[in-house]
């Protein structure tokens, strides 16, 4: 197993999907969602299930 350091930037680290932050004497963590091409959906005329379709467009709504 290798390991890598990232730069750490205002006190935060991604780690694999968490980022962890340090806040005076605490250390707090959050989800970590790497930036996609949120532009890209499954068209409507494709095989896949309704609900793989729709996926994408209850993201972008969340997003807002």
């Amino acid at each position: 197993m290798q390991f890598t350091i990232e730069y750490e930037s205002e006190n935060k680290i991604n780690f694999l999907d968490i980022t962890i932050a340090k806040e005076e004497n605490n250390i707090t963590f959050a989800l970590y969602r790497k930036p996609t091409a949120t532009y890209i959906i499954i068209p409507n005329g494709s095989w896949h299930t309704p609900g793989h379709k729709l996926a994408a467009i209850r993201y972008l709504f969340d997003q807002w």
